[in-house]
């Protein structure tokens, strides 16, 4: 594994810790401004707009518990497999599994693609 590799690979590490303790400053630090996001049944996203989303759902939890429990990189992507779960004033809780593909360039992330379980999202979210 070379170096780059595992640089990459902390660095997608560090973006989701960053959303765990809503870290704003690691998170512009990390993140191209330029960067995109896709997200499963949403589309793409820009940087501002995925942000300002992130931080009126995951970072209004109270409790934010983001574990990664499987980790692939090659180049400049790195692919994680990630187990989240978020408890909400009110009592609210969301759990769900996750695949995030990231790819970074220059040791900043410029993509993002999330995959999760829909049903969960809709089960914790629907009105």
């Amino acid at each position: 594994m070379t170096d780059l590799i595992e640089k990459n690979r902390a660095l997608a590490i560090r973006f989701l810790d960053a959303i765990a303790t809503a870290d704003q400053a690691t998170l512009d630090r990390i993140v191209h401004p330029e960067a995109t996001f896709w997200i499963l049944g949403h589309g793409w996203f820009d940087h501002k707009t995925y942000m300002a989303n992130v931080a009126q759902t995951i970072v209004t939890s109270t409790n934010r518990d983001i574990k990664v429990v499987g980790s692939t990189a090659e180049g400049e992507r790195v692919a994680l497999e990630v187990e989240g779960s978020f408890e909400f004033p009110g009592g609210k809780i969301y759990r769900n599994t996750y695949h995030h593909l990231f790819i970074v360039r220059d040791d900043q992330i410029v993509t993002v693609k999330e995959y999760m379980d829909t049903a969960a999202v809709a089960a914790a979210f629907s009105m």
